[in-house]
């Protein structure tokens, strides 16, 4: 905001002084004009007020962040510095419409106030006196022509020449166009670069020569190393050639039709981004606060990913009359998210097709199988999970009721489905092996069956286990392996807390770990016992046992221990523990106390707070959402819970983690990484 009201003061004083006559002279001498060196230490000596007279300075832009108002970076070789937008020689059009104007790699020779802002100089109120073109240093001949797809299987660093339709664009911060989707009739890439997305327009027919990358934001590089994502697939430092200013359809012939799940379903590896798929899919928008998510779901509006999105989901809202509705959606995975626990494909809708869906009935038993059934299994089972499986599914929307189930298994010996009381029960006997489960579905007269290999791995519980107690008394940097039963979701981290009669710790692990492990599971965790904490930091750091992998899962929706949660303390007493320098992450405190939710334009947060709010204790989290499961409990009067102290990332006091909630008439668990 405080950009916004700059831009408009600053466009106010141009129109001001053009119509006073203070439109500067052409200075023709360009010895008179100050290097970037020389105006960057003019504007530091002149502090944030300024010079008193506008002074001449010349540079080489390097880029152009904003393309309306001409706000951009210029450098002489040895120093940089912004000009504050660029407006033309009179002050009276702003960048954008200037019908010649300068790109990156020009020079410009400018007119403007020398100040700092922040301590960071700029050049302020600025005019263009002339610009030099530099095209004469790019070389097209270093670039080699080829389709679209060839281009996308070209090494990182490649020199290519490629033509195709403008399809749409992506967008950075206020909104400024940053790239583009370029298609022709073989595939599609993202092409980035701000002075480019400022010079066409959708439908645009355009060569471009470029280098091909692999794009990983820096902090994420070796998270994604780990998973084998080499990168969003592009072009980045682009040269316009050519733009046939005409309003053409991208291609689609060659656009394969999928599902939001088979993507998703892709091994990050795969070099699929910035192509681009034809979907059916559910549109949904999220509001948060100061922000708005869009997620683009599959047939069951449960598999999905959401819109990447630098404006707080404010370039997407042309979604909106597509929400709730299934849509014939042509998206491209932009890229993924990188962490030490999971690398996932993020959206860019390129086109939605407005159109009344039709559900096909002769699929219904397909698309049962495919999304309700499938994946109530694991590759692998160690134990005997005494599975629940489905017989029947219905979905509203679509209208579709009671598709009948069946199961076959090749080996009884090992894996049986069982009728009990009423339910189908899956059974996993001794022994080792893979089992073939024949899986079927019948709807009207359609029918369809899928065959899975379920592997078969019985294990003997370890007799070197310990207890929770054990594990939390152990020294950091051993490896020990714990029993006890996954009793509620770690907030902003990917584990869970393993609780028994004698203790609870914290457990964190990978995502692929966390697939197999349900909320209730008995389970026996491998993994190094330790304190997370940032270096160099003071503070205990958080117990957990760290980096676990899954030894053995007995399954069972069990109940969790609450015999060593400290009950005998009023909310006012644990409040005072915060601030405490003892490691009291694996104390799980049960009190009364109310849930309070304060909402603010760009963040949400819960606290636990006494009767009259003054004495709280903040709730971590990274986003409110991961507490939107309790929101029944806001504001709702007296409330039990079970929270544990947490500090993940060594805070000056405690926050608390949520377990669990309950009141008169129901009970919840913070059930978050296992929705």
């Amino acid at each position: 905001m405080l950009k916004k009201i700059k831009y408009l003061l600053f466009a106010g004083l141009l129109s001001i002084c053009a119509c006073n006559g203070h439109s500067p002279k052409e200075n023709n001498d360009d010895n008179k004009y100050l290097t970037v060196s020389q105006a960057y230490d003019m504007a530091l000596e002149a502090g944030e007020n300024g010079t008193e007279e506008r002074q001449y300075v010349t540079g080489v832009i390097t880029n152009i962040t904003n393309p309306t108002y001409g706000q951009m970076n210029i450098s002489d070789g040895q120093k940089e510095m912004q000009i504050y937008g660029l407006y033309s020689s009179d002050g009276s059009l702003k960048y954008s419409e200037m019908e010649e104007k300068p790109y990156t790699g020009d020079t410009v020779y400018v007119y403007g106030f020398l100040k700092t802002y922040n301590g960071t100089p700029e050049l302020g109120q600025s005019w263009l006196i002339k610009f030099k073109s530099n095209k004469e240093e790019f070389d097209i001949k270093n670039y080699e022509e080829m389709n679209i797809n060839t281009a996308r299987e070209k090494e990182e660093g490649s020199k290519v020449l490629i033509s195709g339709v403008v399809a749409c664009f992506t967008y950075a911060n206020g909104r400024v166009p940053n790239g583009i989707f370029l298609v022709d009739n073989t595939n599609s890439i993202y092409v980035y670069g701000v002075d480019l997305a400022s010079r066409v327009e959708v439908g645009n027919e355009v060569k471009i020569a470029g280098t091909k990358t692999y794009y990983i934001l820096d902090g994420e590089k070796q998270n994604a190393a780990t998973f084998g994502y080499k990168g969003s697939c592009q072009i980045q430092e682009p040269h316009l050639i050519d733009n046939k200013e005409s309003n053409k359809q991208f291609d689609k012939t060659w656009i394969q039709k999928s599902t939001v799940k088979d993507i998703l379903e892709t091994p990050v590896s795969e070099n699929i981004t910035t192509s681009i798929f034809e979907v059916d899919a559910f549109i949904n928008e999220v509001p948060g606060s100061g922000f708005t998510n869009f997620y683009i779901n599959d047939l069951d509006n449960k598999t999905g990913s959401y819109c990447y999105s630098l404006n707080n989901g404010n370039d997407f809202t042309y979604l909106r009359p597509y929400n709730g509705k299934v849509n014939k959606v042509y998206l491209s995975p932009l890229n993924c998210k990188s962490t030490s626990s999971d690398c996932f494909f993020r959206f860019i809708p390129v086109l939605v097709e407005e159109e009344e869906y039709q559900f096909n009935p002769t699929y219904a038993p397909e698309y049962a199988l495919k999304y309700y059934v499938k994946d109530q299994f694991l590759a692998q089972y160690n134990s005997d999970p005494s599975l629940e499986v489905i017989t029947s599914v219905s979905n509203e929307y679509f209208g579709l009721e009671n598709i009948t189930i069946t199961y076959e298994s090749s080996n009884e010996d090992l894996i049986k489905f069982v009728n009990e009381n009423d339910k189908l029960v899956m059974h996993l006997y001794e022994g080792q092996g893979t089992v073939k489960l024949t899986l079927k579905a019948n709807y009207l007269t359609y029918s369809s069956q899928m065959e899975i290999n379920v592997k078969v791995a019985y294990v003997t519980p370890p007799e070197d286990a310990i207890n929770v107690k054990a594990a939390i008394d152990t020294s950091d940097g051993e490896e020990v392996i714990v029993h006890g039963i996954v009793a509620a979701s770690l907030v902003n981290q990917t584990g869970f807390y393993l609780i028994d009669e004698t203790g609870s710790i914290a457990v964190r692990t990978k995502s692929e770990e966390l697939k197999q492990i349900s909320l209730g599971d008995e389970v026996y965790m491998k993994g190094t016992r330790s304190h997370v904490k940032k270096d160099g930091s003071t503070n205990v750091g958080q117990s957990c046992i760290d980096d676990a992998t899954l030894v053995v899962d007995l399954y069972g929706n069990n109940k969790y221990s609450t015999d060593s949660f400290i009950k005998n303390m009023t909310f006012e007493d644990i409040q005072l523990l915060t601030n405490s320098s003892e490691d009291l992450s694996t104390n799980v405190y049960e009190t009364k106390c109310y849930l309070k939710k304060v909402e603010a334009q760009y963040y949400t947060n819960y606290y636990l707070t006494d009767v009259t709010q003054k004495k709280d204790i903040l709730l971590y989290a990274a986003s409110g959402s991961q507490y939107s499961a309790f929101n029944d409990f806001v504001d709702a009067g007296e409330i039990t819970v079970q929270f544990a102290f947490c500090d993940w990332n060594s805070k000056s006091a405690y926050r608390g983690s949520l377990l669990s909630a309950s009141n008169s008439e129901k009970i919840v668990i913070n059930n978050y990484n296992f929705r």
